[in-house]
């Protein structure tokens, strides 16, 4: 994975983790502050750019996954602020 090979947000893979368990339903309340709040907000609008983009072909599911990861990221952005 190229992304651990960088220089990175602090929590960077952490955040990336946990946005990607919580989309499969996962808890992670109690790892809430381990999330880099910048870093979701962030993943916020680069999701829902993508998501927005035309399908790549009949059937792909690539773009429910990315609106999927822009709502996950909200909701997680939103309980991190609470």
């Amino acid at each position: 994975d190229w992304n651990w090979a960088s220089l990175a947000p602090k929590n960077f893979g952490t955040t990336e983790f946990l946005v990607d368990m919580a989309r499969r339903a996962a808890d992670v309340t109690p790892w809430l502050g381990d999330v880099n709040p910048e870093l979701v907000a962030a993943t916020i609008g680069f999701w829902l750019k993508r998501c927005l983009k035309p399908p790549l072909k009949p059937g792909d599911t690539l773009r429910q996954m990315q609106a999927e990861s822009a709502a996950v990221s909200w909701m997680l952005y939103t309980d991190i602020l609470r």
